[in-house]
């Protein structure tokens, strides 16, 4: 269910309509499973509304060049948030930065303890920064936020009742009468799983002019433009690899959210690498619910059938937020009416939120 936002009341909408958008967050479906997972925000107040996402700050990088003990310098490639003074690893061996070159990537370094070779490719993990006492100010990497946006999208839908219907019990000024009630509940229904489709596939479409329709930019879509992307074979070794990558990049609290048909991969692994719960089935089949990973990450899994396929998708779902356009959460509405039946438009005008793009990744599996 998604989590209504308390600020948005019955007199919000146009006049003469009736606010119905309780009924839609009171939805929840298994077929729309990430839509049922994330929370409303505030309405916005423009079809192209912004926000700001940091950018990723730097907790190591890897070698470029391999390096012998006792040379005095290492090769990296990245010095993005090293500093005079800054200590990292490589494997067991202590380095302590005294300077750097921002042109070559090559740090100048005295060892703290186990001073080894180490090879081209090998992981470097920033541990901390060392400064005497009474030391100044000294410049860091800049973490600039970084702009973006998404548009609404109009989604819309319309119900018929004859006039007998509506004589049973006449609607308006808020109230509908039980009969139309069922009508729209059932069309909601449809239309929150439309909703849970387009949150995952649809290309952000923003129209200059109103000859066109706009379309608010899916998961999928922010993740191809902003996010993390790997191709590979499957295996446990990659996708841990994966997801270490993307919480040095900012990722925490990572869920790894899969279509069902892509559950059988995560099944296949080693039963010391995955729980499956019995309780959680697709088809008749247990679930898998929790990878365990190389790098002692325990990451939740989730299965939507609205999740495109081919596609594991590692991303943290409060993060992402659906939003109403102001006055445009679910309504309905009377239209023309014709001979004897009497007919009415469902319209709501949403758009989805995603904070941090950058820290969440997409991989698919070769």
């Amino acid at each position: 269910m998604i989590i209504p936002n308390e600020g948005v009341v019955t007199f919000d909408v146009p006049q003469n309509a009736v606010d119905v958008s309780n009924l839609f967050y009171e939805i929840q479906i298994p077929g729309a499973r990430f839509l049922n997972s994330i929370v409303l925000g505030d309405s916005v107040r423009s079809v192209d509304p912004k926000w700001f996402d940091d950018r990723r700050l730097a907790i190591g990088t890897t070698v470029t060049a391999a390096y012998i003990a006792a040379a005095g310098s290492i090769e990296l490639a990245s010095v993005e948030g090293i500093r005079v003074g800054s200590v990292f690893s490589a494997q067991d061996t202590i380095f302590k930065a005294t300077a750097i070159n921002p042109d070559t990537h090559v740090v100048s370094v005295v060892v703290l303890s186990e001073d080894t070779n180490h090879g081209i490719g090998e992981e470097i993990i920033f541990i901390g920064n060392a400064r005497e006492q009474g030391s100044t100010r000294q410049d860091s990497d800049i973490n600039t936020p970084i702009e973006r946006y998404n548009r609404t999208q109009i989604f819309d839908d319309s119900v018929v009742i004859t006039g007998t219907q509506e004589a049973v019990d006449q609607y308006g000024n808020g109230v509908m009468n039980l009969n139309l009630e069922n009508a729209v509940k059932k069309k909601l229904q449809r239309m929150y799983l439309l909703m849970g489709r387009a949150i995952w596939r649809n290309p952000r479409v923003s129209p200059d002019d109103n000859n066109s329709e706009p379309l608010l930019g899916g998961l999928n879509w922010f993740l191809g433009q902003f996010g993390q992307k790997t191709t590979g074979a499957f295996s446990h070794a990659n996708i841990s690899a994966f997801a270490y990558d993307l919480y040095q990049a900012g990722l925490v609290n990572p869920e790894i959210w899969i279509n069902p048909n892509e559950a059988d991969k995560f099944r296949q692994l080693d039963s010391a690498y995955i729980q499956v719960d019995a309780k959680v089935t697709f088809a008749g089949r247990p679930l898998p619910t929790l990878l365990y990973t190389t790098k002692g990450q325990e990451i939740p899994i989730k299965i939507d059938p609205q999740c495109p396929e081919g596609q594991h998708y590692l991303i943290d779902p409060s993060l992402c937020s659906l939003h109403p356009l102001s006055g445009r959460q679910f309504f309905v509405k009377r239209a023309q009416d014709d001979d004897d039946n009497k007919k009415a438009r469902i319209i709501g005008e949403y758009t989805m939120k995603v904070f941090n793009s950058t820290f969440m990744g997409r991989y698919t599996p070769a």
